[in-house]
């Protein structure tokens, strides 16, 4: 799934 890697970077970019 290309969407799980875009979460991920997303998440450790906003550092949730």
């Amino acid at each position: 799934m290309k969407n799980l890697m875009y979460v991920k970077h997303v998440l450790k970019h906003f550092h949730i």
